[in-house]
């Protein structure tokens, strides 16, 4: 009897898997600012009054007298200032100025001057918190007002260097009296006016 043979053949089959790519997906980031404002610091930066105090009258010595928080020329401190803007309107082609004038000389109510006495205000460091520059004649220096009612321009900021917070210290404010000045007793004041103007106005 012949044996038959059965032969089994074995069909392999190997499944590759691969990654599907889908469609991308994206997510849009999105930050958005609004015009801020723009604000000159009268009320934190420039003093109210400046106090030279009450001085025994005298006409033959020069004099000078520093402003101080209570007039007394030792033992108080010293008056000192900032003029300081904050330009958040994010315009880089915007403009600001700050300018002071001192209205008239030193005078009593009966309108008696002060002859030759001179307002002093020493500056100190110009500062701008985005490292832009805004210019100033003044800084470290000294403005002597010697003409009423002119203005001389303090802080100023072109296009391009308007924005952010910048600051102009006031280290002092003197005042000079020459000598042989006749005096009366009394009083004697005047007015500093600080003007801000910028561009755009709206």
């Amino acid at each position: 009897m012949k044996k038959k043979t059965l032969s089994f053949f074995v069909l392999g089959i190997s499944l590759f898997s691969s990654s599907l790519v889908f469609a991308d997906s994206q997510t849009q980031e999105e930050v958005a600012y609004v015009e801020g404002a723009l604000e000159f610091d009268y009320a934190g930066g420039i003093p109210t009054n400046l106090d030279f105090g009450d001085h025994p009258l005298q006409t033959a010595a020069a004099e000078n007298w520093i402003a101080t928080a209570t007039g007394e020329q030792t033992g108080s401190t010293p008056t000192t200032g900032t003029v300081a803007v904050r330009d958040n309107r994010g315009n880089p082609a915007a403009t600001w100025t700050v300018k002071l004038s001192q209205t008239d000389q030193f005078k009593t109510a009966d309108d008696v001057e002060l002859s030759g006495a001179q307002l002093n205000l020493s500056f100190g460091a110009l500062t701008n918190n985005l490292g832009l520059a805004p210019t100033s004649a003044y800084e470290n220096d000294e403005l002597a007002i010697q003409v009423f009612n002119q203005d001389a321009t303090i802080l100023d900021a072109t296009a391009g260097q308007n924005s952010g917070d910048t600051a102009l210290a006031i280290n002092q404010f003197s005042l000079s009296v020459p000598a042989n000045t006749n005096k009366v007793a009394e009083q004697y004041t005047t007015i500093l006016n600080w003007t801000f103007s910028f561009s755009p106005t709206n």
